[in-house]
């Protein structure tokens, strides 16, 4: 923590009072990150331009990757010695306490097959949480007919439609693994295909180590 502007540095009879807790302020997320950076920066790693809380680095003369989101940070690398150096790094410098692998990471579960060298994200432990305690018509409805009034036995069906399809493709999941570094992608589009709206429809997709890194429609 830094004092702001204005007061003097320093004195160890005086102390800086606030009126939130250090978590509550607007600072403080920039801070921790801040602090985070000029750490990683010592071990040289560097931000990526295109994402802030991705950073990456050399050790031991492969690439190893962090993604930092908030105060959870996930290590990536080839060979557990390289994300061992890494943590043990950090363990020098913050209070950190190792989950060991991944295994849920922003509510994606990262399910590794070592055979196969694939590794698979799904969200099935959401999905499940979604169709056990969400399955009520105001909810489904809501996002089905934007907000609108008077749903008939029709849009129910719709709802119920939503929570067999998330039943039934909670095993399904983006799946990385074997060869494929080249980046390959694909795109379509309609002229005025809704036949509602008379709108355009138009959507990408990328593809690397055969999964979707990208998309859009």
């Amino acid at each position: 923590m830094q004092q702001p502007k204005g007061y003097e540095q320093g004195g160890p009879n005086v102390v800086c009072h606030l009126k939130r807790t250090l978590y509550g302020l607007r600072q403080a997320p920039r801070a921790w990150h801040m602090r985070l950076k000029e750490e990683l920066g010592n071990f040289e790693f560097v931000a990526s331009m295109a994402d802030a809380a991705l950073f990456t680095g050399i050790v031991a003369g492969e690439r190893v990757y962090i993604v930092v989101w908030v105060d959870d940070i996930l290590v990536a690398a080839r060979g557990a010695e390289r994300i061992a150096k890494v943590k043990a790094h950090l363990g020098e410098k913050f209070d950190v306490r190792d989950l060991g692998e991944a295994k849920y990471f922003l509510g994606m579960e990262l399910a590794r097959d070592r055979e196969a060298r694939t590794r698979k994200l799904t969200q099935k432990k959401l999905t499940g949480e979604v169709v056990g305690r969400r399955p009520d018509i105001a909810q489904a409805v809501g996002a089905l007919v934007r907000l609108m009034a008077g749903p008939t036995e029709e849009h129910w069906r719709a709802a119920l439609g939503v929570v067999r399809y998330l039943a039934g493709t909670a095993e399904d999941g983006v799946k990385f693994g074997g060869s494929g570094e080249t980046l390959i992608a694909y795109c379509d589009a309609d002229y005025a295909g809704d036949v509602d709206t008379k709108r355009s429809t138009t959507g990408y997709v990328f593809l690397m180590y055969g999964g979707a890194v990208s998309w859009s429609r």
